[in-house]
């Protein structure tokens, strides 16, 4: 049977920092062969181009969650995995809107489950934005009871005692999980190696699917917004996502600098984070990709045109 393991976690909470960690161990372990299903709730794959340097088997379902909207994509996809027979892992990169526990249920079919068994549920929390998830986001706090791993993420943001606090406010939810730490997605207690060997099935409660979350989920948008290679700087891109309205929350893409260099570009709440991009030219050019409740992308453009003209 081939293990599965669901990545979850808020918006920006660093699925794909910890993914590309996790997978070069994985790859270094050397008996594992995983296939990577990732999944976006926007129409341009910024994760998987992310992940493309790794060489490992994607499949991207874009435009949705697999929670719900792309869950028929998710088992079309699960069995061409199966019944291809090169795979011994499969890897599941939820959207940041995504409900695991529906995950789950779309790939619990009893033909399915003669062939996987849940392996783990990974959940990235964001230790630099734990007040706004855990007060703010019904589904951020569903992602984190559906967990048997919670790894608390950029705890370079927060001190000891903040940290402390983030930890029993998770236990408040999750009184079985085990909590990790990390710094840019990599785990400090513990090697990759270490963490693989403590991947086993999971056998928590699912709790049955909370409507409040889901009201919360399809009133968000999304919006994807083309940009002019090389006219922008690096220090003006950053002046614009620091200016967006509040409820633009995420936003992640490339650009092409003025400086002739491709940069990623990620915003999670007031974080800005812009990284020089040293794989091949992204596949879908210069494009920023807004994520947030009714946003409007009019609004979005003239900042961008007033800070980057």
């Amino acid at each position: 049977m081939i293990p599965v393991v669901i990545v979850t976690g808020f918006l920006g909470t660093g699925k794909t920092s910890f993914l590309d960690v996790f997978l070069r161990d994985v790859k270094s372990n050397g008996n594992i062969k995983p296939a990577l299903i990732v999944n976006e709730v926007g129409n341009v794959d910024i994760d998987g181009e992310l992940l493309k340097g790794l060489d490992i088997e994607q499949i991207s379902l874009m435009g949705g969650c697999v929670c719900c909207t792309l869950a028929t994509n998710l088992t079309e996809n699960m069995w061409k995995i199966i019944d291809e027979k090169k795979y011994n892992m499969i890897i599941i990169e939820c959207s940041g809107l995504s409900n695991p526990i529906d995950v789950v249920s779309a790939i619990s079919a009893p033909s399915m489950l003669k062939e996987i068994y849940l392996s783990s549920i990974i959940c990235m929390f964001d230790a630099g934005f734990a007040k706004n998830v855990l007060s703010k986001s019904p589904i951020g706090k569903l992602q984190l009871d559906a967990s048997d791993k919670v790894i608390i993420n950029k705890i370079d943001k927060t001190s000891k005692n903040e940290l402390n606090e983030i930890s029993a406010e998770i236990r408040n939810l999750n009184d079985t999980c085990q909590i990790f730490h990390a710094e840019y997605g990599k785990i400090i207690e513990m090697s990759g190696e270490e963490f693989l060997k403590n991947l086993g099935q999971f056998s928590g409660n699912l709790n049955e699917e909370n409507k409040e979350a889901f009201v919360y989920i399809n009133s968000f948008c999304t919006e994807t917004v083309p940009l002019e290679s090389s006219k922008y700087n690096k220090e003006n891109i950053i002046k614009a996502l620091k200016n967006m309205p509040e409820n633009v929350i995420r936003a992640k893409g490339f650009v092409k600098c003025n400086d002739e260099k491709w940069y990623s570009v990620q915003k999670s709440f007031d974080l800005i984070d812009l990284k020089e991009y040293n794989y091949a030219t992204p596949s879908m050019g210069s494009l920023l990709v807004f994520i947030g409740p009714r946003i409007w992308g009019k609004k979005i453009r003239e900042i961008l045109d007033k800070y980057c003209e």
